[in-house]
């Protein structure tokens, strides 16, 4: 699937020619990088790529819509993701936590698994430790990192992220790497699955079915996604009456849990996305509470 497609580009500042007949594809899960001197255009690309900067000549094609105008650009600001390269510039709220929940409070979800979900992005960042800091109290790198977990935080299907390395250490920068998590394979997590499904079995009773199912990871937000990513879940029903309260009562008791379990109830059945899942080693040892 082409996420991006760019054709014959043209981006002009006054009479000054920043970009001149730019032409490249990105495909989903790819990973595009953008080299260049300072001030040779790298921010006003990617400004374009969102619509924010005017082009003189090309075209610029999302998930296969063209993009000229503002209104043609809007509907995917949820499935692009965009990190600033200054991270002052996007961080508003009063603690880290609440800064990254923000974007899934917008995008509708309730506020426990908002939180539940931010917290989840804290954790694969590995800086769950800064979530009650207030923002103006963190380093550059810290900052950075923040603002990349709140963009995270909306799922997004595309990724742009302006100097992502700067005011960041050596083994800070190598935490970018976690950012494959985003495109983890189906085959790595049917076996995750297998996993989890066990542990599962071994913790409930009788009462209960667990299985392995396909799912299918919503990108962007409200009743029509614009997009899916191909996703296991493993499921958890009755195994024989079929009521609401019994489903409700133990996905209550799941999202308690010190390592929350990001999930939905649909169909009588509590589903468990694999591609929701920071770390299977920390959600199988709080099973063990269950």
């Amino acid at each position: 699937m082409t996420v991006l497609q760019v054709n014959g580009l043209q981006i002009k500042r006054g009479e000054r020619q920043i970009i001149d007949n730019l032409s490249f594809q990105i495909q989903a899960g790819q990973r595009f990088f953008v080299q260049g001197e300072i001030g040779t255009g790298k921010t006003t690309l990617l400004l374009a790529l969102l619509g924010f900067v005017p082009v003189a000549r090309g075209e610029i094609r999302l998930f296969g819509q063209l993009c000229r105008e503002e209104k043609d650009f809007s509907p995917f600001r949820g499935t692009v993701g965009f990190c600033f390269q200054h991270a002052d510039d996007q961080l508003f709220g009063p603690t880290v936590l609440d800064d990254v929940a923000f974007g899934p409070l917008n995008q509708g979800l309730p506020r426990q698994q908002a939180y539940a979900v931010a917290l989840q992005q804290l954790e694969r960042l590995g800086i769950a430790h800064l979530q009650n800091r207030t923002v103006h109290t963190l380093s550059g790198g810290e900052k950075n990192f923040t603002a990349l977990a709140g963009v995270l935080a909306m799922q997004p299907k595309m990724l742009l992220l302006d100097e992502p390395t700067n005011g960041l250490d050596s083994k800070n920068t190598e935490k970018l790497t976690a950012l494959h998590l985003l495109t983890q394979p189906v085959a790595q997590l049917q076996a995750q699955a297998e996993q989890l499904k066990m542990r599962l079995e071994n913790r409930l009773n009788t009462d209960y079915v667990v299985a392995i199912e396909p799912s299918e990871a919503q990108v962007g937000s409200g009743s029509q996604p614009l997009a899916r990513i191909p996703s296991v879940a493993v499921t958890i029903a009755p195994a024989t009456e079929k009521t609401q309260t019994k489903i409700t009562a133990l996905f209550a008791r799941l999202l308690a849990l010190p390592q929350p379990v990001i999930g939905r109830i649909e169909r009588d059945k509590i589903w468990l996305d694999l591609r929701s899942l920071a770390s299977l080693d920390r959600l199988l040892d709080s099973l063990e509470t269950l």
